[in-house]
């Protein structure tokens, strides 16, 4: 098995059963993590991971505030199972990324993004790592 089947494989798995693997929150922070992992075996730069799921996110939620997607899920859409949500986001990142680019392309286009929803980018980074932040120290506290 390869490191990409393998990202395959375990992304299906965490969205088919994402009870089986924590709380909502925790799985959208595996899936990030595997989608840097997969960047970082294709394009030897796992930071552009986050640039190009928060420009998702603002793609499909323009109107809502800067969240996490198991916030925005929560309050958009729960009528949708997480994990298909979840699934739908990575895929259509996977066809950005698998996309044949020319690289000054590339470059304005995420620089554009970069420059217009830098904003709504950040706010969007700070609730996420708030919300991770929290949650750990509540686990600790629980203990």
């Amino acid at each position: 098995m390869t490191a990409e089947d393998f990202i395959s494989s375990r992304l299906l798995s965490m969205c088919k059963r994402p009870e089986m693997w924590g709380d909502n929150h925790a799985v959208e922070m595996q899936a990030l993590l595997l989608l840097e992992f997969d960047l970082c075996l294709r394009e030897n730069d796992p930071s552009r991971a986050l640039n190009l799921y928060v420009a998702e996110l603002l793609r499909r939620f323009p109107q809502q505030p800067n969240w996490t997607l198991t916030d925005l899920h929560a309050r958009c859409c729960p009528e949708i199972p997480f994990g298909d949500l979840l699934l739908d986001v990575h895929k259509s990142i996977q066809l950005t990324v698998s996309a044949p680019v020319p690289p000054k392309c590339a470059e304005k286009t995420e620089n554009a993004v970069w420059r217009l929803d830098k904003e709504k980018r950040d706010s969007l980074l700070k609730a996420a790592t708030f919300s991770y932040r929290n949650r750990r120290h509540l686990d600790k506290l629980g203990d």
